[in-house]
């Protein structure tokens, strides 16, 4: 049986304090990445070779950055 993934049927955790978003390996941004188990944990909608979000990074706001 195939699994369906649905691009973003559950709540976005962003943004959260200065984080808008998280980057992937495959280089695309977590809300480019089909819902699975969590928001944006699926295949990447963008490049279509990325099987699932792999956590790379944080995407902050410059302005609001800590420090």
């Amino acid at each position: 049986m195939k699994r369906r993934f649905y691009l973003h049927e559950q709540e976005s955790p962003f943004p959260r304090d200065h984080v808008i978003d998280e980057r992937c390996t495959c280089q695309h941004l977590r809300s480019d990445h089909f819902d699975s188990v969590a928001y944006g944990h699926g295949p990447c909608a963008v490049c279509r070779t990325c099987k699932q979000f792999t956590w790379a990074g944080m995407v902050e706001i410059e302005s609001e950055r800590p420090g």
